[in-house]
């Protein structure tokens, strides 16, 4: 009878254990909400140059934790990020831009292959769309923005990532947004 209850004793210890290990992992999932609520905590105009340092760090970890389309469906979070990002210095864009694109793009590569087609085709005629409509900048600001070093980090992850991580069908049905993005870009030089 001691033996057994020792057994229960020990199964109850693993369970707790357990247990307490995945209200800990649960916990320690970065969530948009998360991610806000670190922001807001961590004001960066007075943070040391280290304190900044692990601040992008944590930032860029936790946002590439979230999963592409909980981040697409949180636009206060991309918000806030942005409002993040602007406060960097332009080392730490570049920094924060090399550590979060190339998960980015491949995530949401991964997330155009595995959509049905006619939601890609929707997705790519919105985007078309909206490039017609323009950004409400001139040609010239435009072509400005085109000699920044992050925009065309931005634009060369991009493409690097659909031509390695965009599968045959996604690649066509993409076809025409790459084409009015080239032909735009190129009127812009």
């Amino acid at each position: 009878m001691n033996t057994l209850w020792k057994a229960l004793a020990l199964v109850a210890t693993i369970w707790v254990v357990v247990a307490a290990g995945l209200f800990f992992v649960g916990r320690s999932k970065p969530t948009p909400e998360r991610l806000m609520a670190y922001l807001e905590t961590q004001p960066l105009k007075e943070a040391t140059p280290d304190a900044r340092v692990q601040i992008l760090e944590r930032v860029s970890r936790q946002l590439t934790a979230i999963p592409y389309e909980t981040r697409r469906e949180a636009p206060e979070m991309r918000r806030a990020v942005d409002r993040f990002f602007r406060e960097l210095t332009p080392a730490e864009q570049s920094e924060f831009l090399d550590r979060t694109l190339p998960v980015g793009f491949t995530q949401m590569m991964e997330a155009l292959n595995k959509m049905d087609p006619e939601r890609r085709k929707r997705l790519v005629d919105r985007a078309l769309e909206n490039l017609q409509k323009g950004d409400g900048r001139s040609e010239e600001e435009r072509a400005l923005s085109l000699d920044d070093p992050n925009v065309r980090k931005i634009i060369e992850n991009g493409v690097q990532s659909f031509y390695k991580d965009a599968n045959a069908q996604t690649k066509l049905d993409l076809a025409p947004l790459l084409e009015t993005i080239q032909r735009q870009t190129q009127n812009l030089r």
